[in-house]
């Protein structure tokens, strides 16, 4: 029986991080502020990626459009100069 409880808890557990957001590096570091960021109507502005970011966008209840409040802009950089450790994966996250 406990082997049985075991499987199912495994079976669980790795349903539970499938998904692309835990492909993403570990923060090296935050800043954290008092803002909030709904997703809910937003433009997309990015040079690769495009399907990946629209499917995510759309799977946390979103919509895009040209028109919006709110943008997810994805700029690809040759250095970030405060990254210390990884920096073939660094990546910077803003809310403005």
């Amino acid at each position: 029986m406990k082997i049985y409880f075991s499987f199912i808890f495994l079976f669980i557990s790795l349903c539970s991080f499938a998904g692309i957001n835990h492909l993403l590096p570990k923060p090296q570091q935050i800043e954290a502020n008092n803002e909030l960021f709904h997703i809910d109507k937003i433009k997309l502005s990015t040079p690769v990626l495009d399907s990946p970011w629209e499917d995510f966008i759309t799977e946390m209840g979103g919509t895009i459009t040209d028109v919006a409040d709110k943008e997810i802009q994805v700029v690809i950089v040759e250095d970030l100069p405060d990254v210390h450790l990884n920096k073939e994966e660094a990546y910077r996250l803003e809310e403005r």
